[in-house]
């Protein structure tokens, strides 16, 4: 994939024609190149603005560009594998994007992109995405100049490795492999942790030392319940009765659960109408304040406030005359019903009296219940113990899966030690070009400690804490992973704000001009940088190029934006864009 076009349906907008398989470079400069003028810079014209808009071409969802950009269309031309394709994309539809023509909404643009771009589905592995990936060889936001390795400011750790990881030519099943684990360690920690916090089984293990000793005697009070319960049996002749003495229960514990509801109901009645006074004005809190600083309450508010609680007190006696006959409704059916169950419990006594072995209501009624709670603890503590062996044994199953991840991921690193020291090669080739005595390098290094990251990755220039040197890190990085790492992907350009060499000295910018050319033409790769003008007057003057070479490096420009008037600005008017949200 490599750019061809930037355009728009205004026509103030500068077209922007790329070369492919080039560098090509868009200046922002001075009208008059002799004016010394301090109160102007180069900052505005529209150079970063640029990028921002093939990002937002590229299914960024920055959103920026909705209200300062009504009715702006963007375009952007692009071929990937011998076949061009347009992108249209209206500033106010953030939500949509159109690919040759065809509506998508920005999702599905992306998975298509993804789809067309990629020879694995990013979609099964966390944190890397056709955006993600794009942002590395688009840093189109200001954020994306902080580190080498990072081009959202929120990035988490493994999103970094992983997104570089795959862009150097790694394999990122071992990243993921690791992640997975310890996240599933991680997750049977908690588990184990709230288990041994449970308050239902904390209570029931109170009564004895030991779960296996709980179970045990749990089955023991079960057994013995049960054969309790036994001398309530009833012969073969008598099963007439049992039958209807279990019709009786069930209707005895019907009208029990019907007068529950019906005294809570009368409960909630009496608390309301308890609750339910008249409001006072004299003793209003309002006017009892004035009064207490002697102060005359005022007649208007007075009369307002009389009347609202005027009103409230006709609504409240309203409310306790209809809660009043609500309650003289519910007494009668709580006396029938409490006439009722007392019947049915003399009927149940009486069954179980007819039934033969003498039990009274209450001992069968606390056998059962002794039985009941016996089972309900035995199944907690049984799914209690489960769930702790379970997770205890699956535990144990990670650490030894943990430990056959590491081996696999140190035989793999060893196996493709030839590819990083392809990759460190480069690496140190292009920064020896711009620091010769400073060592530098990429370096994988297996990470054995308890965490989702199973090697770490590093990119090192000698004294690289410095801003110019940091900028140098990040170039020959993104270069590095530009090269060597196209065989996982279909994107075949690179583009880079003026940020990136904005700490660094014109001699060295002089050399990286010429080297990042011979890339572009020796790999088919496509290059596009944004400079201020300034930076090549000084190669020209400290004469750190050859006429040839100034020759050739101005040829590759693409655009040139001004600061003069509005209309040698990108966009052509002056517009004020928050693009860099």
């Amino acid at each position: 994939m490599q750019l061809l076009k930037v355009y728009s349906n205004k026509d103030t907008f500068k077209t922007v024609i790329f070369k492919t398989d080039s560098l090509n470079i868009i200046f922002g400069g001075k009208k008059d190149p002799k004016d010394k003028s301090t109160t102007k810079t180069f900052n505005g014209v529209g150079k970063s603005l640029l990028l921002s808009i093939i990002d937002f071409c590229l299914g960024s969802d920055n959103n920026a560009f909705k209200n300062s950009l009504k009715g702006w269309v963007f375009y952007l031309d692009f071929e990937h594998d011998g076949k061009t394709y347009t992108v249209r994309r209206p500033a106010e539809e953030t939500n949509r994007v159109y690919l040759n023509e065809e509506e998508l909404s920005l999702d599905l643009f992306n998975k298509r992109m993804e789809e067309m771009l990629f020879n694995i589905d990013l979609g099964k592995y966390p944190y890397i995405s056709y955006r993600t990936i794009m942002n590395r060889f688009l840093r189109a936001k200001k954020q994306s100049y902080v580190s080498w390795d990072t081009v959202f400011l929120r990035e988490k750790p493994f999103q970094k490795l992983i997104n570089n990881f795959y862009l150097l030519g790694f394999d990122i099943d071992y990243l993921v492999k690791k992640k997975v684990l310890k996240e599933e360690a991680d997750k049977i920690k908690v588990v184990l942790d709230a288990l041994d916090k449970d308050n239902e089984v904390r209570s029931i293990l109170l009564k004895y030392s030991d779960v296996d000793i709980a179970l045990r005697e749990l089955r023991v009070k079960i057994k013995d319940a049960e054969n309790g319960l036994k001398n309530y049996e009833i012969a073969e002749n008598n099963r007439q009765i049992q039958s209807e003495a279990d019709q009786v229960s069930y209707q005895r514990k019907s009208l029990i659960n019907e007068l529950l509801i019906l005294e809570k109901r009368l409960q909630n009645i009496n608390k309301t109408i308890e609750n339910a006074v008249p409001l006072d004005l004299e003793k209003n809190q309002v006017l009892l304040a004035y009064k207490k600083v002697s102060v005359e309450f005022p007649e208007l508010l007075k009369k307002n406030l009389k009347d609202t609680l005027s009103f409230h007190n006709q609504i409240t006696t309203k409310r306790v005359t209809q809660l009043n006959k609500q309650k003289a409704e519910l007494l009668p059916q709580i006396k029938k019903i409490k006439g009722s169950l007392s019947l049915k419990n003399k009927e149940l006594d009486d069954y179980l009296r007819m039934l033969g072995s003498g039990g009274a209501l209450e001992d069968y009624s606390v056998l059962v219940q002794q039985k009941t709670q016996a089972q309900e603890e035995l199944e907690s503590l049984q799914r209690y113990k489960n769930l702790i062996d379970h997770n205890k044994k699956r535990k144990s199953e990670i650490k030894i899966e943990r430990a056959e991840a590491e081996k696999e991921a140190l035989d793999y690193k060893l196996s493709v030690d030839t590819l990083n020291e392809k990759n460190n090669a480069f690496f140190t080739k292009l920064s020896e070009t711009f620091y010769p005595s400073s060592t530098a390098g990429i370096t994988v290094k297996e990470n054995t400690k308890d965490n989702q990251t199973q090697f770490d990755l590093d990119a090192r220039i000698k004294y690289d804490s410095s801003d110019g040197i940091a900028g140098v890190k990040m170039l020959c990085f993104d270069l590095t992973i530009f090269v060597m790492g196209g065989t996982n992907h279909g994107i075949k350009f690179l583009a880079h704000d003026s940020r990136i060499l904005s700490d660094t000295d014109a001699r060295q910018v002089a050399v990286f001009l010429k080297l990042v050319s011979e890339i572009c033409e020796e790999n088919n790769l496509q290059y596009i940088l944004t400079i201020n003008q300034d930076f090549l007057d000084q190669i020209k003057n400290q004469e750190y190029l050859s006429a040839d070479e100034i020759k050739y490096i101005e040829s590759k420009e693409v655009l040139a934006l001004k600061d003069g008037s509005p209309e040698e600005k990108l966009l052509g008017l002056d517009i004020e864009v928050d693009y860099d949200k």
